[in-house]
């Protein structure tokens, strides 16, 4: 996890003159593996259409974005709660973007270029957020790997994951993608097997991009074989990130994941979620208040953007188009994993304390740690 990745999904540029006070760089992802294409972003407005368009995707990136698109309609001379509003609709149902608008807003500060230093702040302690997860992920995990296998075993570990949930999805090195790049520095013989994530391929197209940068061996699948790799005995671990997380321990996250989880507790392979803190909704009871953002047909009908030969279906094919799925907690068999450790979720045979009292005592001994 020390090693820098030669790309980025976003950045502050500062100026070089008095002309420009400096942008917000995003690297377009709808445009990988193909290409690397970064876009220069200088008002509100073209940041809420980066995000709206999945320019820049991934919960805690979003974030991150939204903020820096925060400072720059400041910049602009709006008003503070139209780009709030503005930002905030971009997309409703990560709880990251409306986490960093809120924490920005509540400062009530006039001046953008404080506003600025002020999320440079936030991005860097994401970035030590990530890492953090990735090693209470991967301790975690080859705790149980070696439990089950044998301590120093050398059996291949595989691990399933869906969606994306890498440096181009955050602010630092990852989540769920970060513990498995971690889980790989401590045990070599591990093979991630990527569902491809199905419309528009966040597996596929960045997931196995990123694991090709990185050297971890991998094998994409479509979404639908994920049950059978599982009952064949071809996965030991299944790691997704997630947009938000109720106080139930329910989970949004990329659509797929609810069928990845029923199956995983079908055939007794640990299911684990790999998000921030600031990803746990305290305020939202459960998985059913949460707000699933339903995307455009076109995605699904019309995916390469292409002329009507090329449709996957008839034109006027009615589509059910939803961005995620909500897996209830009693899926979440191995916990969620955080940056101050693993929070593990309520069963009718384990009745763990609630999500904001192991919140509440993972902090206490984070920070008494911190402190020592």
């Amino acid at each position: 996890m020390g090693a820098v990745d030669p790309y980025y999904a976003f950045k502050w540029v500062d100026g070089s003159d008095l002309e420009c006070a400096g942008y917000l760089s995003v690297l377009d992802q709808r445009l990988l593996p193909h290409k690397l294409h970064y876009l220069d972003l200088t008002e509100y407005c073209q940041v809420a259409d980066a995000i709206r368009d999945m320019v820049v995707r991934g919960a805690p990136a979003i974030g991150a974005v939204a903020a820096y698109g925060y400072v720059l309609g400041l910049r602009q001379g709006e008003s503070a709660d139209q780009v709030y509003r503005t930002l905030c609709a971009s997309r409703p149902t990560a709880v990251n973007l409306q986490w960093a608008l809120d924490r920005l807003r509540a400062l009530h500060e006039p001046d953008w270029k404080r506003l600025l230093a002020h999320v440079h702040g936030m991005v860097a302690h994401e970035r030590e957020v990530n890492k953090r997860i990735a090693e209470n992920g991967a301790k975690e995990i080859l705790a149980y790997w070696n439990k089950r296998s044998g301590k120093g075993s050398s059996r291949t570990l595989h691990v399933l994951h869906h969606c994306n949930t890498g440096t181009l999805a955050t602010a630092g090195g990852g989540t769920a993608l970060g513990v498995i790049r971690s889980l790989h520095a401590l045990h070599k013989n591990l093979v991630v097997h990527v569902n491809e994530t199905r419309p528009r391929l966040q597996g596929a197209r960045l997931t196995c991009w990123e694991l090709s940068q990185w050297g971890i061996p991998h094998e994409l699948s479509v979404d639908a074989v994920a049950p059978l790799l599982m009952a064949q005995g071809r996965v030991d671990i299944v790691t997704v990130g997630a947009d938000r997380i109720a106080a139930d321990g329910s989970t949004a996250n990329k659509v797929g994941t609810y069928m990845c989880a029923v199956s995983a507790q079908y055939h007794n392979v640990p299911f684990f979620v790999c998000a921030p803190c600031n990803t746990i909704d305290l305020k939202t009871p459960t998985g059913a208040e949460i707000l699933i953002e339903q995307r455009s047909a076109t995605e699904v009908l019309n995916p390469l953007e292409g002329p009507p030969e090329t449709w996957f279906a008839p034109q006027q094919t009615s589509v059910y188009n939803p961005a995620f799925d909500i897996t209830p907690p009693e899926l979440i068999t191995g916990g969620i994993v955080t940056e101050v450790g693993i929070i593990r979720l309520r069963t009718s045979d384990d009745p763990a304390p609630s999500i904001a009292e192991q919140l509440q005592r993972l902090e206490l001994g984070h920070a008494h740690h911190t402190a020592i």
